[in-house]
């Protein structure tokens, strides 16, 4: 299974998204081991084993209408079961949105995690990744 490794990132930059977007994570703050590694709105998986995943997501709705964004997770471009949340956000209020997961990594070759935007554009003033291989 390899090393252990641990990643932590958070953006506090607003980031005014329409739906379909990927949500920007920045940088690392903290990174330990080789086997996670983050870029803006690329989580990189490095090696074979199990990856425990959380997301968060602080939302404001600036529009002039209730919204319902919803965070779906992806892996190498396809969605991954079960690792979304959504939420009804009223006029001018902020809301967290939140994706706990394990990932399991089988390959060996590098796999991509992103988290997209659905269901209603979205002001995102808050995305947060930790990452850890177990």
């Amino acid at each position: 299974m390899g090393c252990r490794s641990g990643l932590y990132a958070d953006n506090n930059i607003a980031q005014d998204l329409d739906v379909g977007n990927t949500i920007n994570f920045g940088r690392p703050v903290r990174r330990y081991g080789c086997n996670a590694n983050i870029d803006g709105g690329n989580i990189v998986l490095r090696g074979e084993g199990y990856y425990l995943v959380l997301l968060n997501f602080v939302i404001t709705n600036n529009s002039e209408a209730v919204i319902t964004p919803t965070i779906t997770l992806y892996k190498d471009g396809t969605a991954y079961a079960g690792a979304y949340d959504t939420n009804t956000i009223a006029v001018g209020a902020t809301e967290s949105l939140a994706i706990p997961c394990m990932v399991r990594e089988t390959c060996g070759c590098d796999s991509t995690l992103t988290a997209v935007l659905s269901g209603s554009d979205a002001v995102i003033s808050s995305a947060t990744a930790t990452v850890v291989k177990l």
